[in-house]
């Protein structure tokens, strides 16, 4: 079926170093400016830098050299055997794949990935899209239809809009580690028409609820 998000569960997942964390969650204890915003969470060897103090962070992350695991006030950084081999579990704790035995939970990362995405995904065996609107908001681009990786074993048959950098790193890390390919991808036939819309006469769309200016519109 097709895996389309609800808006509020539109939040791009940040691999890397400088994600940005709430600022509610991040001034500290520190004699600053209330009105300094907090700097982003250092690694631990270099300490904080920012004259504002600096955020903490609340989860790990995956960086291209391996893990970085949330210490609270900074970021520990473990490398991984294999570079770009990091994937976060469910739980938000990173993890190095190493062997065949970590399929699982790379594909359960790549899932969480598309969950956490605005783009709008057919799968194996799903249904055509119907017309309507979709994987709001967006620019002109957003709306093309990209290859998934259903060959790879992952079901996916393609997307409404650009997959995250995040997803595709995934998928060449779950192809990497000889992880089982699909037998047969039975896919929907993508729409012949679709484009990025404006909502007419200055109104919004009504996605799920939430109201947007523009969508990707199917005819």
């Amino acid at each position: 079926m097709l895996d389309r998000p609800a808006p509020h569960q539109m939040i791009l997942l940040v691999s890397g170093i400088a994600g940005v964390v709430g600022l509610m969650s991040c001034l500290s204890s520190q004699s600053v400016d209330p009105g300094c915003g907090c700097g982003a969470t250092p690694l631990c060897s270099e300490g904080c830098q920012s004259s504002c103090g600096c955020c903490d962070c609340s989860n790990d992350r995956c960086t291209p050299e391996g893990i970085m695991a949330c210490m609270g006030g900074c970021f520990d950084l473990i490398p991984c055997p294999d570079r770009d081999s990091c994937f976060l579990k469910d739980n938000l704790e990173a993890v190095c794949a190493e062997s065949i035995n970590d399929c699982d939970g790379v594909r359960q990362a790549y899932d969480n990935e598309i969950a956490l995405s605005p783009i709008t995904t057919a799968r194996s065996g799903s249904s055509a899209l119907i017309p309507g609107v979709y994987a709001p908001p967006c620019i002109p681009n957003d709306c093309e239809i990209v290859p998934g990786h259903c060959a790879a074993g992952l079901d996916t048959c393609w997307f409404v809009g650009k997959p995250s950098a995040e997803l595709e790193r995934l998928a060449s890390l779950y192809t990497r580690l000889g992880c089982a390919s699909s037998v047969e991808c039975v896919c929907p036939e993508p729409p012949f028409a679709i484009a990025c819309e404006v909502a007419p006469d200055g109104g919004t769309w009504n996605v799920e609820g939430e109201h947007y200016t523009s969508a990707c519109v199917v005819h």
